[in-house]
């Protein structure tokens, strides 16, 4: 008969040898190749001395999803001199926080190496740089309302520019230092703030290096001082003019068959794109923001803004010539309806020989007329009367005085009417 006792150990041994079996399995499943997870590995540096970088581990399966929930352990190296390895239970997610402020041997580029641990076999291992920095960690920004720029760090003259210094700071390392702000725009202008953010404006197109020098007075909590912390950002920008004065010079009534010019011109920095299209039957009510790939020509003016254009005109009615002039921080679009007429029909030939003899008639008629006003100005020329002066300059005598007469005696002719040469009749007039 089997005793209870017997029982006991038979069911206590069964079940340490299924144990022994999951664990076992468990085992063969964490570090085998097909299913062995990857472990990801990052951090938030750069750092300024001082503060403190975060390292973020994750552990991941080929497909992608995450290893189920589990208890594992994590080893945290570091090559630093003087750094302790450091061991930590977590699950598939964990993450360390490391603070660095030794300037002997925490400065620069570094590597923490991370070795993750179950049923005391390795099942993933992964390493990150990260970097320990002396200054201020951050950049410069550069922003303008109003402005389409289809390239960063291309702005339009004549409009404010926010300038904004951004400070890298996850750690919160800066939240309560006493910040300062040197700013140099590269045209010899200067100003200082205690804002991180300001604004400037360019007349003339050029490209200009900005920068901004950070100084930050960061309070020690137990010591009642101030460690200063410096920086410098700086970023390169470059100022155009924007697009203005955009015309099309032409005719805006044409006829059937006819070729004409058209001259496209505007005002701005330089290279300017231009998409120009015709269209037939149309007036000049289509928005440019519509697709017209398939019949826009394009064309990019690096010398000159200013393009020439020859349209020939096969179809009547209204017709739309649109064009869309851009550039990397601006675009306009000018339209211009053209109507095309038909060619008028010529006149018949009744008509034409009517006209022209009318023509002829008119004419001969004002020869006639002109012929004869002349004559009757010569006519009355030749009657016109002709006044001769005869001065007597002979001593008149009296009985108590002689005198010389010098008031003359008239004369008067008349202009002879035929051709016959007759004596002057002299009268007293």
């Amino acid at each position: 008969m089997i005793s209870a006792n017997n029982v006991i150990s038979l069911l206590v041994i069964l079940f340490v040898q299924i144990l022994a079996a999951e664990c076992t399995t468990k085992y063969k499943t964490a570090t085998s190749k097909e299913e062995s997870p990857t472990l990801v590995l990052k951090n938030d540096s750069p750092t300024i001395l001082g503060a403190s970088t975060t390292f973020y581990a994750a552990l991941i399966l080929p497909d992608g999803h995450v290893v189920e929930e589990d208890n594992y352990l994590y080893m945290w190296k570091e090559d630093i001199p003087r750094k302790k390895r450091k061991w930590q239970h977590a699950n598939v997610y964990t993450n360390l926080t490391e603070k660095y402020n030794d300037r002997r041997y925490d400065i620069g580029s570094h590597k923490m190496k991370v070795d993750v641990f179950k049923y005391a076999g390795k099942v993933a291992s992964a390493d990150t740089s990260f970097e320990i920095t002396e200054y201020i960690n951050g950049g410069l920004a550069a922003v303008q309302k109003n402005v389409s720029s289809s390239k960063p760090r291309s702005f339009a003259t004549n409009q404010e520019i926010e300038f904004i210094a951004e400070i890298y700071d996850p750690s919160q390392y800066f939240r309560d230092a006493n910040l300062s702000f040197t700013w140099d725009f590269g045209n010899r202008i200067s100003k200082n703030t205690t804002q991180k953010h300001t604004v400037h404006s360019y007349g003339e197109a050029a490209i200009y290096k900005v920068k901004v020098n950070l100084t930050a007075l960061v309070p020690y909590q137990d010591y009642g001082s101030f460690d200063v912390k410096t920086g410098q950002f700086e970023q390169t920008i470059r100022l155009m003019d924007p697009i203005t004065d955009f015309t099309i010079n032409g005719r805006s009534e044409v006829t059937l068959g006819q070729r004409s010019n058209y001259t496209l011109t505007c005002n701005g920095s330089l290279p300017i794109m231009l998409c120009w299209y015709f269209r037939a039957d149309s007036g000049c009510e289509i928005s440019l923001n519509e697709s017209v790939s398939d019949v826009c020509q394009e064309i990019t003016l690096l010398d000159d803004c200013r393009y020439d254009v020859e349209l020939d005109f096969n179809t009547t009615g209204q017709h739309c010539f649109g064009i869309r002039a851009y550039s990397d921080i601006s675009e306009d679009v000018t339209l211009l309806d053209i109507s095309v007429k038909d060619v008028p029909a010529p006149p018949s030939p009744a008509v034409t020989v009517s006209l022209t003899s009318l023509a002829v008639l008119t004419t001969l008629g004002g020869i006639i007329v002109a012929a004869f006003a002349f004559h009757q100005i010569v006519r009355a020329r030749r009657l016109q009367p002709v006044e001769v002066a005869d001065f007597d300059f002979r001593e008149r005598t009296n009985s108590n005085t002689t005198y010389r007469s010098n008031l003359p005696s008239v004369v008067c002719f008349s202009a002879p009417t035929e051709k016959v040469k007759r004596p002057l009749k002299r009268s007293l007039c």
